[in-house]
């Protein structure tokens, strides 16, 4: 029976999948304490998301998962122009159609009840970029979580190169990473810094170099990179209470200490050292679906569950956790009865292993 984790030279690698389980919760309790502290017209406590900030920081560490899932997933395709077809397939059946499914139901809220926080939303062009998750025009996005799917599209074009030809794909994702890297110390246009060239896709690279560690031998002491990065990490969205969650050192801070620490968790597996309980795995596979669907349930039950905290007297902290279960509860509920049967449908089966943003 397939567990969900991702597999090379025989090794399933299903701590990735509790990445991704741990990266979604994260990001969901992030929201939830934004909408709380936030909201025009509700609850509007600051303080509510000051302490919690930190924890957006589950977006970069889903973008190192996303570097190591594609180049396990594809590191032997590279150069082989023949996987071309195979590859691009497979990106478009795990991102898509469920991401056409929810933001569907985001364009429901914003033109049929009115729900709509951003009339620049409704204009067709980002209507259009949005469905094709390239942008045109604008660097808004209807689906708010959305905004990441760019850049894993990004890094799936620029991965695609590499397929085609090595030469050339190499050349171009080192330019893109000089790029990137750049554009955290110089202020470019708003196109280069939040989209071509933003600095969040050095964290693809940090990834593709936790593969390239693994697939050399045995990586020393894994427990004190496990310990290490994990410590930093937490003190990185510990400090963003103080220094706020945007601070680009600080997202590339985490995002480094994020891939030490799936270093040493991967190193573990391998040596059997590490087992990852069944509940992670599924939150690991449902986590696609809980980081799209988490916001659109928070939009619809906002209000109504402000009404009832009001009326009965209920804190901030109940409405929170409220709000975090209904997203999470919502998300497997996707995964269950709409993703994972479309998947099986466009014959992915058991065995797609998804990315965050994928983004997941």
């Amino acid at each position: 029976m397939h567990t969900g984790g991702v597999e090379t030279r025989g090794v399933q690698y299903q701590s990735l999948q509790a990445g991704r389980a741990i990266a979604a919760l994260l990001i969901v309790v992030h929201h939830a304490a934004l909408a709380i502290s936030t909201t025009q017209g509700l609850w509007m406590r600051p303080s509510a998301f000051r302490s919690v900030q930190g924890l957006a920081f589950g977006v970069e560490f889903f973008f190192v998962l996303s570097g190591v899932v594609i180049s396990l997933a594809h590191m032997r395709d590279i150069g082989r122009v023949y996987s071309f077809p195979s590859y691009l397939w497979k990106r478009f059946r795990r991102i898509y159609p469920i991401y056409w499914i929810v933001m569907a139901g985001w364009l429901c809220i914003y033109l049929g009840f009115g729900r709509n926080p951003d009339p620049r939303s409704r204009e067709p062009i980002v209507i259009l970029s949005s469905a094709l998750l390239v942008h045109i025009g604008s660097l808004d996005t209807v689906l708010t979580v959305g905004w990441t799917l760019f850049h894993e599209v990004l890094f799936y074009a620029v991965f695609a190169v590499l397929i085609v030809n090595r030469r050339i794909g190499s050349g171009l994702l080192a330019a893109w990473m000089v790029g990137s890297l750049a554009n955290g110390f110089v202020v470019f246009s708003p196109w280069f810094r939040d989209y071509w060239f933003s600095p969040l896709h050095l964290l693809f690279a940090y990834g593709l170099v936790i593969t390239l560690l693994l697939r050399r031998g045995r990586v020393a002491f894994p427990r004190t990179l496990f310990a290490v990065g994990g410590a930093a990490f937490v003190s990185c969205v510990v400090a963003a209470t103080w220094v706020g969650f945007t601070v680009v050192w600080l997202k590339q801070l985490a995002g480094l200490s994020a891939a030490v620490m799936l270093v040493g968790v991967m190193q573990l597996e391998r040596e059997r050292r590490l087992r990852v309980p069944p509940w992670l795995l599924f939150l690991g596979n449902a986590s696609y679906s809980i980081y799209l669907v988490h916001m659109l349930v928070n939009v619809v039950i906002e209000r109504p569950l402000y009404r009832i905290a009001t009326a009965h007297g209920l804190g901030t902290l109940f409405c929170a956790v409220v709000m975090f279960a209904a997203g999470l509860l919502v998300g497997c509920l996707c995964h269950v009865h709409i993703e994972r049967p479309l998947l099986a449908w466009m014959g992915a089966g058991a065995k797609i292993a998804h990315s965050p943003a994928n983004a997941v």
